[in-house]
C-alpha cells in the first residue's frame, strides 16, 4: 500500500488500518470488523468519501500495472506475427497475414450459402454463360457493370 504524504496527513492511524484491511477484503463491513470497529462507526467518519477514493485508487493500481504489462507484451506479440510473414512455411505466412489483417479491421467476407437452384454445368454450358456475360447479353442484378472489352 502506498499512501502519499498528503493522504497520510488526512488520516488517523485507525483509518490507515481500515484502508489496509479494505484492500484485502471485499466489503467495508468485513474490513471494519477486522480492525475491531463496527460498519456503522466507519460509515460515520467525516472523511469517509476521501477514504473510499483512496481505496479505489489503490485497488486500481495493480489493474493499471497489469494492463501496462499486457500492452508491452502486445508489442512483442505483434512482432511475432510480423516475423511470421517471413516464414518459409506458406501456412504460417498465410496465418500471420490473416491475423494481422483481422486485427486492423480488414476481415474476410463471410461465405454466402449456395442458392437452392445452384447446379453444376458442363463445359459447353459454362462457355455459353461466359460468352453471354462478356457480350453483355447477360446481366447480374445488383452487380456493378464490368467492361470486358
Amino acid at each position: 500500500m502506498s499512501l502519499s504524504k498528503a493522504e497520510q496527513s488526512l488520516l488517523k492511524p485507525i483509518q490507515v488500518d481500515f484502508i489496509r484491511e479494505r484492500l484485502q477484503s471485499t466489503t467495508d463491513a468485513a474490513a471494519a470488523r477486522a480492525i475491531g470497529r463496527t460498519p456503522a462507526a466507519i460509515s460515520q467518519w467525516k472523511n469517509k468519501l476521501v477514504i473510499d477514493a483512496i481505496v479505489t485508487r489503490l485497488q486500481a493500481a495493480p489493474i493499471l500495472q497489469a494492463q501496462q504489462v499486457l500492452i508491452d507484451a502486445a508489442v512483442k506479440a505483434s512482432m511475432v506475427k510480423i516475423e511470421g510473414l517471413e516464414s518459409v512455411d506458406e501456412t504460417v505466412r498465410q496465418s500471420a497475414a490473416s491475423d494481422i489483417l483481422d486485427r486492423i479491421g480488414i476481415t474476410r467476407r463471410p461465405m454466402k450459402p449456395l442458392d437452392e437452384d445452384f447446379r453444376f454445368v458442363d463445359d459447353e454450358e459454362l462457355s455459353k454463360m461466359i460468352h453471354e456475360v462478356i457480350s453483355g447479353e447477360y446481366t447480374v442484378i445488383g452487380e456493378e457493370e464490368v467492361d470486358f472489352g
